[in-house]
């Protein structure tokens, strides 16, 4: 009863502000200004500045440069694993500072870790990885289905592949462990921490209660007459180098030098991409396995008007198939045309039998990324937005969702640089090497055994069908009442 009071002015607030026509939540873009991690101790300070709203251009409530205050509110390790198969880190939000030093009343919510590994949960509660569902133990660990019974699940099954071929050609209970002790020594588990360096991107969503107005964002220049003309007739598909069609288009352009540019990108954070070698491929490889990012990973080859690019830059934090990176093309010296896309998950290619990256269809929220990201640090001396409606009609009905804008930056020398590194490594509690084995020992063993058994999804598979039925049938009777007038819950309106 004592929350439900305190809530109802709240809402009764913020109704009002949502009718008087104000803005009273928005997506917005933190960057943390110190480490934090699952061992970090609760009660631990930390703060956050505030980049920009997620889509650039738009009102903010909050300006560029507002401190975000918050605490550690809870942070939990996993031990040996037999209580937990996660790590966990709970935050909390305090309070948020203009950058003249006036405190706003403010609440956040946590949306999502920027190209993270890590999964968030409601109450800003973060999870932490499955350390024993990583690539490599499909085959040398927990995936191996014993051959005997397809419901049987043996405890040899935990030497994988590899160990089910020893067995077979050497049974004996030595050469497996000798086996199993091989695979501890060579084949690390990923790292189980939570570990969120200084310069990680957090996006939130800002609900400012009393916000006396809202703040206007960068004023957009006039596009310059000799290069509107110019942009707005480039050729925007970007291709394969087989030929075959993919959705970047270019959305981006910069008027410096190459210079320029890298100095920009730099200060930003950002990496320029590797070519594609047998050591690139090698290194790429062990990522995957240790489920860590590749700051400077190559890329797939896409050609615009049958060249390569010049330049790729890209933004990552610990996770190998998230990443932001942007492909540059130079128009000539002192201009350059850039498509920038947001990888968002690894998917599997039946066609080419092949893996690649799946791409954010709202490719304006990346254009938006690379202007919050190069304003921030203060290498942005202007920007134009020049329209392409003809672009716009033309791909309404396609995957990718856009404008059809490009947005035209006039670079300058960087005024900073984005504070700390995302791809930095920071350093966990030592731990002895017998703690890890066990640990491991003990991960595998209940990923083996639940998440690696048919049984275990089986059972989920029906829950989730008994859970889906229910938002069904919940809906459709919150529906039946809204029309009839006789839910005691007022109707929704569509969105």
């Amino acid at each position: 009863m004592r929350h439900s009071r305190a809530i109802l002015p709240l809402v009764l607030v913020c109704g009002s502000l949502a009718q008087a026509g104000k803005l009273t939540h928005q997506d917005v873009q933190l960057r943390l200004e110190q480490p934090i991690a699952s061992y970090t101790r609760p009660g631990t300070p930390f703060s956050a500045r505030v980049v920009g709203p997620v889509d650039f251009g738009e009102r903010s409530l909050l300006p560029k440069g507002t401190v975000v205050h918050g605490i550690v509110r809870s942070s939990h390790g996993i031990g040996f694993g037999i209580r937990r198969e996660r790590t966990t880190l709970e935050l909390a939000f305090d309070s948020c500072e203009l950058p003249w030093g006036e405190p706003i009343a403010c609440e956040l919510q946590l949306l999502t870790i920027d190209n993270a590994r890590e999964t968030v949960r409601s109450g800003n509660r973060i999870l932490g990885i499955l350390a024993a569902s990583n690539p490599q133990s499909w085959m040398s660990g927990v995936w191996f289905k014993p051959a005997e019974a397809v419901h049987e699940r043996r405890l040899a099954g935990l030497t994988g592949t590899v160990g089910a071929l020893q067995n077979h050609l050497a049974p004996s209970p030595i050469g497996a462990g000798i086996l199993l002790a091989t695979r501890l020594a060579l084949f690390r588990m990923p790292e189980v921490h939570i570990q969120l360096p200084a310069g990680t991107d957090l996006l939130v969503r800002l609900t400012a209660h009393d916000a006396p107005e809202v703040f206007e964002p960068l004023a957009y220049e006039p596009p310059p007459l000799d290069l509107t003309a110019d942009l707005a007739g480039l050729p925007v598909t970007i291709a394969r180098a087989a030929g075959g069609p993919v959705q970047d288009i270019l959305n981006m352009a910069f008027s410096g030098t190459q210079g320029d540019i890298i100095r920009a990108f730099d200060a930003a954070g950002w990496s320029q991409a590797e070519p594609l070698t047998k050591g690139t491929f090698t290194r790429t490889w062990t990522a995957v396995n240790k489920m860590e990012s590749y700051p400077t990973a190559p890329v797939s080859l896409l050609m615009w008007q049958g060249r390569p690019p010049e330049m790729v830059y890209q933004r990552s934090l610990n996770s190998l198939a998230q990443r932001h990176h942007i492909r540059l093309w130079r128009v000539r010296d002192d201009l350059w045309v850039g498509a920038a896309t947001h990888d968002v998950e690894i998917q599997f290619r039946v066609r080419k039998v092949s893996f690649s990256h799946k791409i954010d269809a709202a490719i304006d929220r990346e254009r938006s990324k690379v202007l919050n990201d190069l304003t921030e640090v203060g290498a942005v001396e202007g920007i134009s937005l020049i329209e392409r409606p003809g672009l716009a009609r033309s791909i309404r009905n396609s995957w990718i969702e856009t404008d059809g804008a490009i947005a035209l930056a006039r670079l300058r020398k960087p005024l900073g640089r984005a504070p700390g590194d995302p791809d930095a490594k920071m350093r966990p509690p030592h731990e002895l090497v017998l703690k890890k084995a066990a640990r491991r020992m003990v991960l595998e063993t209940r990923h083996y055994l639940t998440r690696g058994s048919y049984f275990y999804w089986g059972y989920r598979s029906v829950r989730w069908g008994w859970s889906s039925s229910l938002r069904r049938f919940r809906n459709t009777d919150e529906q039946q009442n809204c029309f009839s007038g006789a839910g005691s819950v007022p109707c929704r309106s569509d969105r």
